[in-house]
C-alpha cells in the first residue's frame, strides 16, 4: 500500500471534543446506616500507634458520631470494602476509611490507605463534622475513591498531607452535595484515574504551597457557584482535554451558574497539545490571575463554548477573566453563543490571537496580536493616541471591532495603526448584512450532497461569511492542527467548533468535529458583524468521493498516475480513490490535526463499480478527514464508464462518481 498527499489537499485533523468529568453522584436524598472497626459515639478520646482495618462491605476504618471528638496520632487506617452505593459514599462518606459526620476528627502523622470501590480516604458530611489532618499520608485506589471530601457543610483542614488516588471519579481532595469547605497547606497530591481531577469543587476549596498532578483529568474543576482559591500552589495535567473547567452539569449536585477560580504565584500546566487552559460551559467563569506561571502547550488560553451540558442553543460559556500582574500566552475564543470579558492591568500582558471577547487594558499593560482578530469591544484610552494605539502591537494582523456597540462609541468607529504593523478596524458600517447560509447550503464537501458526518469534510455555501478568501497555511496552525478561526470567521456545528481550511465571501470549507450526535444539528457561520444559523442532518458516516468532472479520482499502481477524466483503467488493475465520512479508524483520529500515516478504518467499506463489486484490501484515514481506498479493478468488466459506489455501515456515496474501464 502506497500513502500520498493527493487531491493538492492539505491533511488535517483535531480534537474530540472531550467529556467533561461525570458529576460526583446522583440522586441519594439521605444518610445511609454506617458500619466501622471503631466508632467514637459521643465524648472524647485519644488514640495513638494504633491500627485501623475493615475488610467487609460499607465499612470504615473509624467513625466519629454524636459530637465525638477524637484525637488520632500516628494511625494505620487500612480498608478494602466496596461501597454497597456509590451515591452514599460521595454523598455521605459510606465506607470511607475515616468518616466524621457528627463531631470533630484531629489526625496527626499516620496513614489512610484505601482499596475498594466508594472508599474515600478521609470524609467530613454535615455541617457538625469537622476533620483537620497533619503531616499524613492518603492513597485511594478504587473507582469513585477520593482521597479527603466534605459535603453538606462538612469541614476539612489539611497540613502538609500528602495524597493518591488511582481509581475512576476519584479527584483528590473534593466537595459533592450540599457542598462543603476544604482548605489546604502544602502536601504532594497525584491522581492518574480517567476523570479525576486535582481538585472538584462544589463548595469552596481553597490550597497553599499545594503541588497537583492530574493524569487523567482536568487539574481542577468547578461545578456550579462555588470557589477554587490557590496561592502558590503547582497545578499540572497531561490529560488531552482541558486544564480548568468550570461548568454546570444540571446534575443537582450544585446550585447556581457561577464559579470563582482565583490564583495568585505559583503555576498552572498543560501540556496536551490540544484543548484549552482554561473551558466555561453552560456557567460563568470568574477567573482572576495574578502573577501565576501559566504555561498552555495548546496554544489556547480560554474557550467560552457550548458542550456536553445544559439545553442545545442556551449552554454557551461566559468568562470574566481579569490578568493582575500577570503574563499570558494563548488564544481566547468564544462561540456563537457564548462570551469573552477580558481585563490586562497592572503591566499585564496576552500574546495571542482573540475571537469574539471583549478586552480592556490599562496603560501599563499589552496586547501582543498572534492572529486576525475579532474583539466586540474594546476599552484602551490611555493607549490611544490619536489614530495610533501603542499597547496593542499588531504583527501585521487584522483587528475588528463592533462600531454599533456603544462601549465602542469612543472610538468614533475609525482604523487606528497598531504598533508592529496591523490595524485596529471597525468591523462594517451601522446595519452591516450578517452572515447567511444558503437553503441546502451545507453540504459534504466530496459529493455534494447535503448532510455532514463527524471529521468529514464539507462545504457551506451562503453569503456575507468574510470580506475576502483566506486559506489555512502553516502560519495559521496551532500545534499542527487546523485553525477555528480563519478570515474573522468561525464555524460551529453542534455547538463545537469546526476546522477550517478555506473561506470567502460565499464558500467555507471546513471538517466537522468529532460529535456523537446523529440527528438535526445546528451549523453557525459567525464573523464580526453576526452569525447565521441553518439546521442540517448529521450521521455518523456519509461517504463521498472526491471526483474531477465527476470522474473519481484515482491512483494507477502500477504507474502512480493520477487518473480523472482524461485517463482510463483496466480490468484487474489496483487503485487507490479517495474520500470522505467513512467513520472512525482504529487507531482513532481526531479531527484538525496536520499529520501523515495510515490508520484503518474499524469496518472496511464495499466499493461497487458499475455491477460488479470491487475487492477492497484497504480503507483508511491518511489525512485529515481524507481517506484512501485500495481496490482492484473486478475482471468481469467490459469497456466503459460505470459508476462507483462506496457503501459504509449501510450509507451508500451517491452514483454520480464514474469511472472509465477499457478492454485489455
Amino acid at each position: 500500500m502506497k500513502l500520498r498527499l493527493c487531491l493538492g489537499a492539505t491533511l488535517l485533523a483535531a480534537t474530540v471534543a472531550a467529556q467533561g468529568p461525570p458529576p460526583p453522584g446522583g440522586g441519594t436524598s439521605s444518610p445511609p446506616t454506617y458500619y466501622a472497626t471503631y466508632k467514637l459515639d459521643g465524648g472524647t478520646a485519644t488514640q495513638s500507634n494504633q491500627t485501623y482495618n475493615a475488610t467487609a462491605t460499607d465499612t470504615s476504618g473509624v467513625w466519629v458520631a454524636n459530637s465525638g471528638v477524637l484525637t488520632l496520632n500516628n494511625p494505620t487506617i487500612t480498608t478494602s470494602g466496596n461501597t454497597s452505593s456509590q451515591d452514599s459514599s460521595s454523598f455521605y462518606g459510606l465506607n470511607a476509611g475515616l468518616l466524621v459526620n457528627s463531631g470533630s476528627a484531629a489526625v496527626s502523622g499516620g496513614s489512610i490507605t484505601t482499596s475498594g470501590a466508594g472508599a474515600n480516604g478521609a470524609f467530613a458530611t454535615g455541617s457538625a463534622a469537622a476533620l483537620t489532618m497533619a503531616n499524613a499520608t492518603i492513597r485511594a485506589t478504587g473507582d469513585g475513591a477520593h482521597g479527603v471530601m466534605a459535603t453538606q457543610a462538612g469541614k476539612v483542614t489539611l497540613t502538609n498531607v500528602d495524597m493518591t488516588t488511582s481509581g475512576a471519579s476519584a479527584s483528590a481532595i473534593a466537595t459533592d452535595r450540599g457542598g462543603g469547605t476544604i482548605v489546604a497547606t502544602g502536601g504532594n497530591i497525584t491522581t492518574s484515574g480517567q476523570n479525576s481531577a486535582g481538585i472538584y469543587s462544589t463548595g469552596s476549596i481553597s490550597a497553599t504551597g499545594t503541588t497537583f498532578r492530574a493524569i487523567g483529568a482536568e487539574m481542577a474543576v468547578i461545578e456550579g457557584a462555588n470557589s477554587i482559591t490557590l496561592s502558590d500552589c503547582s497545578l499540572t495535567t497531561t490529560k488531552e482535554k482541558w486544564g480548568v473547567m468550570i461548568y454546570q452539569s444540571m446534575s443537582g449536585d450544585a446550585q447556581g451558574t457561577q464559579g470563582t477560580f482565583t490564583m495568585t504565584g505559583g503555576s498552572l500546566t498543560y501540556t496536551a497539545a490540544t484543548g484549552p487552559m482554561f473551558y466555561v460551559n453552560n456557567s460563568t467563569g470568574i477567573i482572576t490571575l495574578k502573577g501565576v506561571t501559566v504555561t498552555a502547550n495548546s496554544g489556547v488560553l480560554v474557550k467560552a463554548a457550548a458542550g456536553d451540558w445544559g439545553s442545545s442553543g442556551s449552554n454557551g460559556g461566559t468568562v470574566v477573566l481579569t490578568a493582575d500582574a500577570q503574563t499570558l500566552t494563548g488564544d481566547l475564543a468564544a462561540d456563537s453563543i457564548s462570551s469573552i470579558a477580558a481585563t490586562l492591568k497592572n503591566a499585564s500582558s496576552l500574546t495571542g490571537k482573540v475571537t469574539k471577547a471583549a478586552l480592556t487594558l490599562d496603560a501599563a499593560s499589552l496586547w501582543n496580536v498572534t492572529g486576525n482578530s475579532v474583539l466586540t469591544s474594546l476599552t484602551d484610552t490611555a493607549g490611544i493616541s490619536g489614530s495610533s494605539i501603542a499597547n496593542i502591537k499588531g504583527n501585521g494582523f487584522t483587528v475588528t471591532y463592533d462600531p454599533n456597540l456603544s462601549a465602542n462609541s469612543y472610538l468614533g468607529g475609525k482604523t487606528y495603526s497598531l504598533s508592529g504593523g496591523g490595524t485596529l478596524a471597525p468591523s462594517g458600517s451601522a446595519g452591516a448584512t450578517s452572515p447567511a447560509i444558503a437553503a441546502n447550503g451545507i453540504v459534504n464537501a466530496a459529493s455534494g450532497v447535503a448532510g455532514l458526518a463527524p471529521g468529514a469534510w464539507i462545504s457551506i455555501f451562503g453569503s456575507n461569511f468574510t470580506t475576502a478568501a483566506a486559506s489555512a497555511t502553516g502560519d495559521t496552525l496551532v500545534n499542527n492542527y487546523l485553525p477555528t478561526t480563519l478570515g474573522g470567521v468561525t464555524v460551529s456545528i453542534d455547538g463545537k467548533a469546526a476546522y477550517l481550511n478555506y473561506v470567502s465571501p460565499s464558500q467555507i470549507n471546513a471538517q466537522a468535529p468529532a460529535d456523537s450526535t446523529t440527528g438535526t444539528v445546528t451549523v453557525t457561520v459567525a464573523n464580526s458583524s453576526g452569525s447565521g444559523s441553518a439546521t442540517v442532518t448529521e450521521q455518523a458516516v456519509m461517504p463521498g468521493l472526491f471526483t474531477s468532472s465527476n470522474y473519481v479520482l484515482a491512483i494507477r499502481d502500477s504507474d502512480s498516475a493520477l487518473i480523472d477524466s482524461n485517463a482510463s483503467v483496466r480490468p484487474g488493475d489496483v487503485l487507490e480513490i479517495f474520500a470522505t465520512g467513512l467513520g472512525p479508524t482504529t487507531p482513532a483520529v481526531a479531527p484538525g490535526l496536520v499529520f501523515l500515516g495510515a490508520n484503518p478504518t474499524v469496518t472496511l467499506p464495499t466499493v461497487g463499480i458499475g455491477s460488479a463489486s470491487a475487492a477492497v484490501s484497504y480503507c483508511g484515514l491518511i489525512g485529515a478527514g481524507l481517506y484512501q481506498i485500495n481496490l482492484t479493478v473486478p475482471a468481469s468488466l467490459g469497456a466503459g464508464t460505470y459508476s462507483v459506489v462506496v457503501t459504509q455501515s449501510g450509507v451508500s456515496s451517491p452514483a454520480t462518481a464514474v469511472l472509465r474501464v477499457i478492454a485489455n
